[in-house]
């Protein structure tokens, strides 16, 4: 089971079901590992930050804001430890936003102040875990910073160029991605399993899967999910009942029924509105890992094919009624 857990990434908005099976310190040293192999991690400079007179360390505590949405400040931040959500409120009164991305040990923010322009921001940073960063007030020490670190300043500048551009071709990756599939689902005629399945195979040819299996909750018992669709077997309806545990599926039980190497990648993704789960998507890979920008894809996707399953579930419930209907007269 250990070796399935590590190839297993729950594809989840807020990370929450990490966050419930691991503790504090196993997660501490998760990313105290991923630091260490981060290549041109500008937090090789961590010492440097926090000696220099130019950079402030401030620490936020779980669930405080770094910085709301539309507020005003000219400050670089880089993120010493541990975990950031990058959010966008959705409601006009504040009470609901949505997840953008997620930043973590090593990753700088708000890149903006180094422009002469003071912006208002578009999003807000909130602390998933109680963490540190460190903040420089661009407009007004940078310079000296630069003049006192030169060598640092050029590491510094590299790597905000490289990610910035990395986070610019994500951001392009995720429009094309969701246009191929938008053009897609216009182009149906019908909602029926016949044409979800042509669009699964769309969405692994974009998402550069090896395969992908559809799980559909199951009509009766919600303690059941049924393997409906497995790409490897192309336009041919599975029909695998599965019982549910914890977040998804017993996952030995689920690699043993369907032949999968448990070396094998897979990323689970919900497909959902709000709080109502339609099914699930599995992305897989044999041999290759999976980015963040594939998981934003794969997110952005499972969003849109979650209006095509509820339209599907709605009019089977439909169908369902008037047989009953037609059955009592």
């Amino acid at each position: 089971m250990k070796e399935i857990i590590k190839n297993v990434d729950i594809n989840s908005p807020i990370l929450s079901w990490i966050k419930e099976k691991k503790t504090k310190h196993q997660m501490e040293m998760q990313h105290l590992q991923t630091d260490v192999v981060r290549q041109n991690s500008l937090l090789h400079y961590c010492d440097v930050f926090e000696k220099s007179p130019f950079f402030e360390k401030k620490i936020v505590q779980k669930w405080a804001l770094l910085f709301d949405e539309w507020s005003f400040d000219n400050n670089l931040y880089i993120i010493k430890k541990w975990l950031f959500s990058v959010e966008k409120y959705t409601t006009w009164d504040k009470t609901d936003t949505k997840q953008l991305a997620i930043l973590k040990s090593g990753d700088f923010l708000w890149e903006a102040s180094l422009s002469k322009d003071m912006w208002k921001k578009e999003a807000l940073i909130k602390a998933l875990e109680k963490s540190e960063v460190f903040q420089i007030d661009a407009g007004k020490d940078m310079k000296k910073f630069i003049e006192e670190n030169p060598s640092v300043w050029y590491d510094l500048l590299k790597h905000i160029i490289i990610e910035t551009n990395e986070r610019l071709l994500e951001a392009n990756k995720l429009i094309t991605s969701h246009h191929e599939i938008e053009k897609a689902i216009n182009a149906m005629k019908e909602v029926n399993a016949k044409n979800i399945f042509l669009l699964i195979d769309k969405i692994k040819n974009i998402v550069d899967a090896d395969y992908i299996l559809y799980f559909e909750k199951h009509q009766i018992m919600e303690s059941f999910l049924t393997l409906k669709y497995d790409s490897r077997y192309p336009n041919k309806m599975q029909d695998k009942v599965f019982e549910r545990s914890g977040y998804f599926l017993n996952l030995e039980a689920l690699f043993d029924e369907c032949n999968i190497n448990q070396e094998d990648k897979i990323v689970i993704n919900k497909l959902s509105i709000g709080n109502e789960i339609f099914g699930y998507l599995i992305f897989w890979r044999e041999k290759r890992t999976f980015s963040g920008s594939d998981k934003k894809t794969f997110s952005s996707l499972c969003n849109s094919l979650a209006w095509i399953m509820k339209k599907l579930f709605t009019d089977k419930e439909i169908k369902n009624r008037i047989y009953i209907e037609e059955m009592k007269k």
